[in-house]
């Protein structure tokens, strides 16, 4: 095969074969490596043809598109932009109005031959061009929406998504101003402490917090904290989220949960020697024993969730907020909580049913009528979940104000 035909079409699909190595050398990828690429990809990579072919069909796709599908700029007082016009309409003066993310309005009447021409193609004895325009509106940060319109006609000719990025990542004021800071990178479910139970926990990021602090640190830099799946305790990569939105609920410090500390019966047993021996177990391993503290963690949450139906003042108080906390985090909530409530049923009846692709397929959506009869029929257990949800949130809360 030519290099050539390969060449365009890694050019098309934005396969850059160049990098570098671990030890800091410019490198290049093999062929093979790059044709291995192309065929994982649905493509025959020795077929020269075809290759060509599908990369003259994505050129000519580009000509007869006005706009591309999206342009990603920092944010500036000017943005170029690729526009790709018949012949007929360049010294026409067309309008590009951009509906901005808060539904604001901003129009600029241009013509393409006012800016350079950056390419020129032919396209069914068409002539085509494609000119580089400047919009010098000031657009905010956010994704936009861009129109180009012909005068007098209410349909756009192109549309076009026009996304606006800062120039930087965010700079704390401090080191803006040069100032040096440090902290400690941690991966909480490492932490030893003498009151967790065998896994670092938001009380031991409160106190990891305090001596950082007291000891002129300025942050604490965790690893990810997003939900896992509880009814799978060893696959406990952070990495692997069941979400990116929920939390891991093991992170939670159950003696410091109000519904803990009005239970005298539940404190004495916590206390008790059966109890701190197997803590100190926990504790005492090298590795994080999940499945162990997971086990132990739910056993103890649903006693607690427990408790917030017994009828006391306290608890009539906590209930009411929590019902508030549901009712504000709506549908997104119910979703994971149901989603951890149905792996644990189904884990439980078959080991197989590891996740919702291998669940019966009356099960395999939310909003499939199977899974929500089975939330309305199991609410009990869905709040269960929201509460652990709840707790967690308010513990990272209270770590996130001392942080402040």
């Amino acid at each position: 095969m030519t290099r050539s035909s390969l060449d365009k079409f890694m050019e098309l699909k934005g396969i850059d074969p160049n990098f570098v190595d671990a030890w800091g050398n410019p490198a290049i990828a093999s062929e093979e490596h790059v044709k291995n690429l192309i065929n994982k990809m649905g493509y025959d990579a020795d077929d020269e043809q075809q290759l060509l072919g599908h990369y003259q069909e994505e050129e000519k796709k580009h000509w007869l598109s006005l706009l591309p599908p999206v342009t990603v700029a920092q944010k500036s007082d000017s943005y170029t932009i690729d526009i790709c016009l018949p012949i007929d309409f360049v010294t026409d003066a067309l309008i590009y109005q951009v509906t901005t993310e808060d539904k604001r309005l901003i129009k600029e009447t241009i013509t393409a031959t006012g800016f350079p021409l950056v390419a020129v193609n032919e396209i069914s004895d068409i002539e085509f061009q494609c000119y580089q325009i400047q919009l010098k509106s000031d657009f905010p940060l956010g994704y936009h929406l861009l129109e180009v319109f012909e005068k007098g006609n209410e349909e756009a000719l192109a549309t076009m998504s026009l996304i606006i990025t800062p120039t930087a990542c965010f700079t704390p004021k401090a080191m803006q101003e040069g100032k040096k800071i440090w902290g400690t990178s941690v991966q909480l479910y490492c932490i030893k402490s003498e009151n967790n139970w065998g896994i670092g926990d938001f009380s031991d990021l409160k106190m990891l917090l305090k001596n950082t602090a007291a000891n002129g640190g300025d942050f604490i830099g965790l690893n990810p904290i997003h939900a896992l799946s509880p009814a799978q305790p060893n696959n406990a990569s952070p990495y692997s989220p069941s979400s990116r939105k929920w939390l891991n609920i093991l992170y939670s410090d159950l003696t410091n949960i109000e519904e803990f500390k009005h239970d005298k019966a539940l404190q004495d047993v916590v206390n008790g020697q059966a109890f701190k021996e197997q803590l100190a177990e926990l504790r005492d391993t090298k590795w994080v024993n999940y499945e162990a503290v997971t086990t132990l963690k739910l056993e103890v949450l649903r006693k607690l969730f427990g408790n917030l139906n017994n009828g006391s003042v306290e608890s009539e108080s906590r209930l009411s907020e929590f019902n508030q906390y549901v009712e504000e985090k709506d549908e997104s909530l119910i979703h994971q909580a149901s989603y951890d409530a149905l792996q644990f049923k189904f884990l439980n009846e078959d080991q197989t049913l590891w996740g919702w692709p291998a669940w019966p397929e009356h099960f395999q959506s939310f909003q499939s009528e199977g899974t929500q009869a089975w939330i309305e029929s199991n609410k009990q257990e869905v709040m269960f979940w929201c509460y652990c949800q709840w707790v967690a949130e308010l513990q990272l809360e209270e770590a996130d104000q001392l942080a402040k």
